[in-house]
């Protein structure tokens, strides 16, 4: 074949990779990319057709005929490696940051935005998964409550309640962290889960961190605020629903409320 002949037939490897090129790097609608197709197919269709129907200008040796092979396939297998290389790894990047995006998108839905802890759906999708991966571990979970926090933010300002909040769950994550799960339950609610625990443990440590209250009041403005909970705690018994402790915990919370404040109720 000649040289009009080898370049005519290798202008489909071109063709290959125009339709690569506008297949990942355009975001036309589909209907275009078609169109496009059946225009590069059109073209190689008519090019086949005039390499058949035309004798060669120039003979190629050989020889040369299968360097110009080679080199050719070299060339085109190498664009190609590189075209869907770049594609590819773009690809993948994107693929990367879209699962991060994801994974924020699920945290911040999970997240209390002002104390940074779970909030209620975080904290009741973490507990029905541990109930039904783990039906006889033990457990215990804790529902406190801010004593007088309406006082609060009417004597100070809600600014005021609400840099409580950011204090109380400091000194409870350096407290409580390294031995269980935090959660802010809604408004200045807060629910604790123990791993591995029962009732008297829990109740234990919930009163430890009740006295070590009294002796670190919160400090408004040069100002000494006494900041002090009331929690209600019950032990998984391995045959109730989720809801149901909830429930008996946070009845035994109010209990606490309606015998003084400032107690752990077991």
């Amino acid at each position: 074949m000649g040289v009009w002949k080898k370049i005519w037939a290798k202008a489909q490897q071109i063709m290959f990779m125009l339709l690569v090129l506008v297949y990942f790097s355009f975001y036309d609608a589909l209907l275009q990319k078609t169109l496009f197709t059946v225009f590069l197919f059109l073209i190689r269709f008519l090019l086949f057709y005039y390499t058949l129907g035309h004798d060669p200008y120039v003979a190629l040796p050989n020889g040369l005929e299968l360097i110009l092979q080679v080199w050719s396939s070299m060339a085109f297998f190498t664009l190609m490696g590189i075209i869907c290389g770049f594609f590819s790894s773009n690809i993948e990047t994107a693929d990367k940051q879209l699962v991060l995006y994801n994974q924020r998108l699920r945290e911040q839905a999970s997240t209390d935005p002002l104390t940074g802890l779970w909030n209620r759906r975080g904290m009741r999708t973490f507990l029905t998964e541990n109930m039904e991966q783990h039906p006889q571990r033990i457990f215990s979970i804790g529902m406190g409550d801010i004593d007088f926090f309406k006082r609060i933010n009417d004597r100070y300002g809600h600014d005021c309640g609400d840099a409580v909040l950011e204090w109380l769950t400091g000194r409870m994550r350096e407290t409580l962290g390294e031995k269980s799960q935090l959660c802010r339950w809604g408004g200045e609610e807060f629910l604790v889960y123990f791993p591995q625990m029962n009732g008297d443990e829990s109740a234990r440590i919930l009163f430890d961190f009740l006295e070590e209250l009294k002796c670190n009041p919160f400090i408004w403005r040069e100002e000494k605020i006494q900041v002090a909970m009331t929690f209600g705690v019950e032990e998984y018994d391995f045959c109730s629903e989720l809801d149901a402790l909830i429930k008996q915990a946070d009845e035994k919370l109010y209990a606490g409320k309606e015998n003084g404040r400032n107690q752990v109720v077991f």
